[in-house]
Protein backbone atom coordinates (compact mmCIF):
# COMPACT_ATOMS: atom_id res chain seq x y z
CA UNK A 1 0.00 0.00 0.00
CA UNK A 2 3.26 2.30 0.73
CA UNK A 3 4.56 1.97 -2.58
CA UNK A 4 1.32 2.50 -4.11
CA UNK A 5 0.93 5.95 -2.47
CA UNK A 6 4.14 6.28 -3.22
CA UNK A 7 3.71 6.37 -7.07
CA UNK A 8 0.20 8.35 -7.27
CA UNK A 9 1.75 11.08 -9.18
CA UNK A 10 3.61 8.92 -11.52
CA UNK A 11 -0.08 7.31 -12.14
CA UNK A 12 -1.78 10.36 -12.67
CA UNK A 13 0.85 11.24 -14.95
CA UNK A 14 0.08 7.75 -16.65
CA UNK A 15 -3.60 8.62 -16.78
CA UNK A 16 -3.03 11.75 -18.98
CA UNK A 17 -0.80 9.64 -21.36
CA UNK A 18 -4.09 7.19 -21.45
CA UNK A 19 -6.59 9.82 -22.46
CA UNK A 20 -4.56 11.19 -24.96
CA UNK A 21 -5.98 8.67 -27.85
CA UNK A 22 -9.37 8.41 -26.42
CA UNK A 23 -9.79 12.13 -26.70
CA UNK A 24 -8.31 12.06 -30.10
CA UNK A 25 -11.09 9.32 -30.80
CA UNK A 26 -14.02 10.88 -29.35
CA UNK A 27 -13.27 14.52 -31.10
CA UNK A 28 -12.48 12.27 -34.25
CA UNK A 29 -16.27 11.13 -34.24
CA UNK A 30 -17.33 14.22 -33.39
CA UNK A 31 -18.08 13.80 -29.10
CA UNK A 32 -16.70 17.28 -27.78
CA UNK A 33 -18.14 17.28 -24.94
CA UNK A 34 -16.43 14.09 -23.44
CA UNK A 35 -13.62 15.66 -25.12
CA UNK A 36 -13.31 18.19 -23.07
CA UNK A 37 -14.41 16.48 -20.03
CA UNK A 38 -11.64 14.34 -20.63
CA UNK A 39 -9.38 17.19 -21.59
CA UNK A 40 -10.17 18.97 -18.18
CA UNK A 41 -9.73 15.58 -16.01
CA UNK A 42 -6.33 15.28 -17.86
CA UNK A 43 -5.25 18.90 -17.08
CA UNK A 44 -6.28 18.22 -13.69
CA UNK A 45 -4.29 15.02 -13.11
CA UNK A 46 -1.15 17.55 -14.30
CA UNK A 47 -1.78 19.89 -11.30
CA UNK A 48 -2.74 17.45 -8.88
CA UNK A 49 0.59 15.33 -9.97
CA UNK A 50 3.26 18.10 -8.92
CA UNK A 51 0.56 19.15 -5.98
CA UNK A 52 1.02 15.73 -4.88
CA UNK A 53 3.97 14.66 -5.36
CA UNK A 54 5.74 18.36 -3.65
CA UNK A 55 3.28 18.17 -0.82
CA UNK A 56 4.13 14.45 -0.09
CA UNK A 57 7.97 14.82 -0.72
CA UNK A 58 7.51 12.04 -3.69
CA UNK A 59 9.35 14.28 -5.70
CA UNK A 60 11.91 11.99 -7.84
CA UNK A 61 13.68 12.15 -11.57
CA UNK A 62 11.37 9.62 -13.40
CA UNK A 63 8.30 11.85 -12.32
CA UNK A 64 9.50 15.00 -13.53
CA UNK A 65 10.56 13.30 -16.70
CA UNK A 66 7.57 12.05 -17.24
CA UNK A 67 5.82 14.79 -16.23
CA UNK A 68 7.43 16.36 -18.77
CA UNK A 69 6.82 13.66 -21.78
CA UNK A 70 3.11 13.81 -20.59
CA UNK A 71 2.81 17.02 -21.08
CA UNK A 72 4.94 17.02 -24.71
CA UNK A 73 2.44 14.41 -25.45
CA UNK A 74 -0.74 15.86 -24.20
CA UNK A 75 -0.47 19.17 -25.88
CA UNK A 76 1.30 18.39 -29.13
CA UNK A 77 -1.18 15.81 -30.00
CA UNK A 78 -4.19 17.81 -29.18
CA UNK A 79 -2.42 20.27 -31.07
CA UNK A 80 -2.33 18.34 -34.29
CA UNK A 81 -6.01 17.32 -33.83
CA UNK A 82 -7.45 21.02 -34.16
CA UNK A 83 -5.05 21.95 -36.31
CA UNK A 84 -7.94 21.02 -38.97
CA UNK A 85 -10.22 23.99 -36.98
CA UNK A 86 -7.64 26.53 -36.65
CA UNK A 87 -4.22 26.44 -38.76
CA UNK A 88 -2.63 28.59 -36.33
CA UNK A 89 -2.54 25.32 -33.91
CA UNK A 90 0.20 24.68 -35.91
CA UNK A 91 1.86 27.35 -34.32
CA UNK A 92 1.10 25.69 -30.77
CA UNK A 93 2.74 22.36 -32.27
CA UNK A 94 5.97 24.66 -33.34
CA UNK A 95 6.38 25.97 -30.14
CA UNK A 96 6.31 22.39 -28.02
CA UNK A 97 8.71 20.66 -30.68
CA UNK A 98 11.14 23.90 -30.04
CA UNK A 99 11.01 23.34 -26.33
CA UNK A 100 10.96 19.53 -26.71
CA UNK A 101 13.98 19.97 -28.77
CA UNK A 102 16.40 22.08 -26.91
CA UNK A 103 15.26 20.14 -23.71
CA UNK A 104 16.03 16.64 -25.84
CA UNK A 105 19.56 18.38 -26.43
CA UNK A 106 20.12 19.87 -23.16
CA UNK A 107 19.72 16.21 -21.88
CA UNK A 108 22.03 14.76 -23.80
CA UNK A 109 24.56 17.03 -22.99
CA UNK A 110 24.26 16.27 -18.79
CA UNK A 111 21.74 18.88 -18.45
CA UNK A 112 17.50 18.40 -17.33
CA UNK A 113 16.39 22.18 -17.75
CA UNK A 114 14.51 22.65 -14.61
CA UNK A 115 10.71 23.50 -15.16
CA UNK A 116 10.49 27.26 -15.02
CA UNK A 117 7.42 29.46 -13.50
CA UNK A 118 6.95 30.38 -17.18
CA UNK A 119 6.82 27.18 -17.94
CA UNK A 120 4.00 25.74 -15.50
CA UNK A 121 2.07 28.91 -16.98
CA UNK A 122 2.82 28.16 -20.56
CA UNK A 123 1.65 24.68 -20.47
CA UNK A 124 -1.50 25.83 -18.21
CA UNK A 125 -2.34 28.65 -20.91
CA UNK A 126 -1.84 25.58 -23.50
CA UNK A 127 -4.32 23.30 -22.00
CA UNK A 128 -6.91 26.19 -21.67
CA UNK A 129 -6.07 26.75 -25.25
CA UNK A 130 -6.68 22.99 -26.50
CA UNK A 131 -9.83 23.08 -24.34
CA UNK A 132 -10.57 26.10 -25.96
CA UNK A 133 -10.19 24.84 -29.33
CA UNK A 134 -12.55 22.02 -28.72
CA UNK A 135 -14.94 24.18 -27.38
CA UNK A 136 -14.90 26.05 -30.31
CA UNK A 137 -15.74 23.28 -32.49
CA UNK A 138 -19.08 23.59 -31.20
CA UNK A 139 -19.21 27.29 -30.96
CA UNK A 140 -17.27 28.91 -33.68
CA UNK A 141 -18.11 33.12 -32.70
CA UNK A 142 -15.35 31.86 -29.81
CA UNK A 143 -12.84 32.20 -32.72
CA UNK A 144 -11.16 35.95 -31.77
CA UNK A 145 -10.86 34.33 -28.59
CA UNK A 146 -9.60 30.99 -29.51
CA UNK A 147 -6.53 32.62 -31.72
CA UNK A 148 -6.09 35.07 -28.73
CA UNK A 149 -5.28 32.34 -26.64
CA UNK A 150 -2.79 30.29 -29.35
CA UNK A 151 -0.87 33.28 -29.94
CA UNK A 152 -0.53 34.07 -25.94
CA UNK A 153 0.20 30.03 -25.63
CA UNK A 154 3.11 30.43 -28.58
CA UNK A 155 4.71 33.60 -27.17
CA UNK A 156 4.86 32.22 -23.77
CA UNK A 157 6.46 28.68 -25.32
CA UNK A 158 9.42 31.56 -27.24
CA UNK A 159 9.90 32.47 -24.12
CA UNK A 160 10.26 29.26 -22.39
CA UNK A 161 12.56 28.16 -25.27
CA UNK A 162 14.87 31.34 -25.16
CA UNK A 163 14.38 30.65 -20.80
CA UNK A 164 15.85 27.00 -21.61
CA UNK A 165 17.93 27.44 -24.33
CA UNK A 166 19.92 30.40 -21.64
CA UNK A 167 19.88 27.92 -19.27
CA UNK A 168 21.78 25.39 -21.25
CA UNK A 169 24.02 27.46 -22.57
CA UNK A 170 24.82 28.92 -19.32
CA UNK A 171 25.52 25.62 -17.77
CA UNK A 172 27.90 24.81 -20.63
CA UNK A 173 29.99 27.71 -20.09
CA UNK A 174 30.39 26.90 -16.16
CA UNK A 175 31.17 23.96 -16.73
CA UNK A 176 33.85 24.71 -19.10
CA UNK A 177 35.49 27.26 -17.01
CA UNK A 178 36.27 24.63 -13.99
Amino acid sequence: MKKLIKNIPNILTFIRILLIPFIIYLSFIGNFKTSIVLIVIASLTDCLDGLIARSFHLVSSFGAKLDTVADKLFGGCLAISLIPQNALMILCLIGEILITIINVISYINGKYNCTKFIGKIKTTILFITVCLGFIYTRFTNLIVIFDICIVITFILQIICSVCYLNESLTYKVKEKTH
